[in-house]
């Protein structure tokens, strides 16, 4: 198996954005809210994350995670 991290790139941000959404809503669901679903739409991210705050894991191709700072 084949795992890597990295800054994600712009043509990355749409499957970035929905990851992150499915977190919050689980997170929303458990009690545990973190973000305002307006925060994590793709222009959001864009416009208030720089490029290197914005992370992507991959599982050989299959992305497994997402993170921003």
């Amino acid at each position: 198996m084949r795992l890597m991290a990295g800054s994600i790139k712009i043509g990355e941000i749409d499957d970035f954005s929905p990851m992150l959404n499915e977190a919050a809503e689980w997170l929303k669901q458990t009690g545990k809210e973190m973000w305002y679903i307006n925060e994590l739409f793709k222009e959001a991210l864009l416009e208030n994350n720089a490029p290197n705050e914005r992370f992507i894991g991959l599982s050989e191709s299959e992305i497994a995670g997402t993170m921003f700072m």
